[in-house]
């Protein structure tokens, strides 16, 4: 497994020093320097006196949501979109270089990747409930050019999805208002709205099923709903997962012939649980991540094609399972509360793609890229 940290993520500019037991700092003669000792176990060295004591500790602000550009989304290396409270930027991971959107909207809740009509497109959710067209046809080192907005929701969206179908690109959202509504892409427009889950709707996902494409939602109602993709008109009974909150779902495809997938759900009570959407009963054995709660989940193939699903909360600790065998495969201990986790899968169709799969993990701590090689697990 290999690590890459985003450029200018330590925001500690002072100088640390290790300070093992029995061990002396050497202070060079003929010099004044402040030592302090920390919890941290390092000892630091001040110049006293000046102008203030050099640059300080940045403040670091809590990634409030973060997602990797999906396949063919842009036309060269994969983006990343991170968001915290003082604004929102794109991050080209070939080279590390950020490009900030436009500033003069709310604080961004949520994200996704579209192409419409051959345009790679950002889909950003804001806080005052509205949604933003980004155009990225331009380069990953040009600001987005905004192209739309679309209102509806009267409470923040949490999760959007965008897939195409018929032709066109359609895109879900799950709002805190409880609502999950379907628009159009291509016309800039509202289809359709349902008020089915009790409270905050937590997720969204999209999957293929025997019967056609599902969209999936997940809600503060311990339970995942089943949508036909064109009048949002239920797809069979809600699935009760008896996991208290519903706050992640995701789709996991299966090795089988008619290429159906299955629906996994991310609870309160720590657990994961498989679904079969055509049935709506449960397939396997539940999946324990044991620290605490499950914020977010995300499913990805390896390079040689094994199927894996990542889950995290604010423990901040990394699982991996694969879910053929439901075997624990990798624990990431981050030690930093963690909730939001994306994936690009390395066998995706469709546009550039990395060699290896990618997984995303955001959270207070901010931004950490994993590159997945699992071949000799």
């Amino acid at each position: 497994m290999a690590l890459t940290t985003l450029p200018g993520t330590s925001p500690d500019t002072s100088r640390e020093l290790p300070a093992p037991a029995g061990q002396e700092l050497l202070v060079p003669a003929g010099q004044e320097l402040l030592v302090s000792a920390g919890a941290d176990h390092t000892l630091r060295r001040w110049k006293p006196g000046g102008g203030g004591g050099g640059a300080g500790r940045a403040v670091r602000r809590p990634v409030t949501t973060a997602a990797l550009s999906g396949p063919g989304s842009t036309a060269g290396a994969p983006l990343i979109a991170v968001a915290d409270e003082s604004g929102t930027a794109l991050w080209d991971t070939g080279t590390g270089r950020p490009v900030a959107l436009p500033a003069g909207h709310a604080p961004v809740t949520a994200f996704t990747s579209a192409r419409v009509r051959g345009e790679p497109l950002l889909v950003t959710a804001h806080r005052d409930a509205g949604i933003q067209l980004w155009s990225l046809e331009r380069g990953a080192h040009t600001a987005p050019a905004r192209l739309a907005g679309l209102l509806g929701h009267s409470l923040p969206v949490r999760s959007m999805a965008a897939f195409p179908y018929e032709g066109r690109t359609l895109l879900v959202t799950g709002g805190e208002d409880g609502t999950v509504r379907l628009w159009d892409l291509d016309r800039v427009c509202a289809l359709a709205c349902r008020e089915d889950h009790l409270l905050s709707v937590r997720d969204v996902a999209v999957l293929d099923t025997a019967r056609g494409p599902r969209i999936a939602s997940a809600g503060t109602d311990g339970t995942v709903r089943l949508w036909d993709p064109v009048t949002l008109r239920p797809a069979g009974a809600p699935l009760h997962c008896e996991q208290r909150v519903v706050n992640a779902v995701a789709a996991v495809p299966v090795d089988e012939p008619d290429g159906a997938e299955l629906v996994a759900s991310g609870g309160e009570d720590g657990t994961i649980r498989l679904w079969d959407p055509g049935t709506g009963r449960p397939v396997g054995r539940r999946l324990d991540i044991g620290d605490g709660p499950v914020a977010a989940l995300a499913f990805f193939r390896t390079a040689t094609g094994r199927p894996c699903l990542a889950a995290t909360g604010p423990g901040g600790t990394i699982h991996l399972w694969d879910t053929d065998t439901g075997s624990h495969l990798l624990r990431i201990v981050t030690g930093s509360p963690l909730g939001a986790l994306d994936a690009l899968d390395a066998r995706q169709p469709g546009g550039p793609h990395p060699e290896h799969p990618v997984l995303l993990a955001a959270g207070v701590a901010g931004v950490c890229v994993f590159g997945i090689r699992m071949e000799g697990r």
